[in-house]
C-alpha cells in the first residue's frame, strides 16, 4: 500500500543499518570518537525482494545438467532482470530520492539498491 510505504522503507532501513552493527565482530579495541554529524553520507544497500526464484532454482538446475535439452543454455542479463527484477523498484528508488537520499543506484538486476543517505535523515 503507497501509504504504509514511507514506514516499511524506514523500517527496512532500520533493519539493515541495525543488522549491519550487530553483525561486527566483538572488540574491545573499539573506542568512539564521535557521533556522525548529520550531514555525514552513510552508504546502505537495499535489497529488494526477488520474484520467481523457484522458476530460476528450476532453471539453475537445468542448464547445468549435461543430460536437460536446456544444458548450458544460461540467462541474459535481460532475462535475469525480467524473470527475478523486482516490480517495485522505482517506487521504493523514488521514496528515497524524495525522502532525502543523495544518490541511488540500481543494480543491473532490478533486486538491490546501493543508497547514499546523510545520518541525519536515517531513523536512529
Amino acid at each position: 500500500h503507497p501509504q504504509t510505504m514511507p514506514h516499511v522503507v524506514r523500517f527496512l532501513l532500520l533493519l539493515m543499518v541495525t543488522s549491519s552493527i550487530a553483525r561486527r565482530p566483538a572488540t574491545t579495541n573499539w573506542n568512539q570518537i564521535q557521533r556522525l554529524g548529520p550531514n555525514e553520507p552513510v552508504s546502505i544497500s537495499v535489497a529488494l525482494k526477488q520474484r520467481n526464484l523457484d522458476t530460476l532454482t528450476r532453471m539453475a538446475e537445468q542448464v547445468s545438467d549435461p543430460k536437460s535439452l536446456t544444458y548450458g543454455n544460461y540467462l541474459s542479463l535481460e532475462e535475469l532482470r525480467e524473470l527475478i527484477g523486482s516490480k517495485h523498484v522505482n517506487t521504493v528508488r523514488s521514496f528515497l530520492l524524495k525522502n532525502g537520499a543523495t544518490s541511488v543506484d540500481v543494480t543491473q538486476t532490478d533486486d538491490h539498491l546501493e543508497v547514499q543517505i546523510p545520518a541525519g535523515v536515517l531513523p536512529l
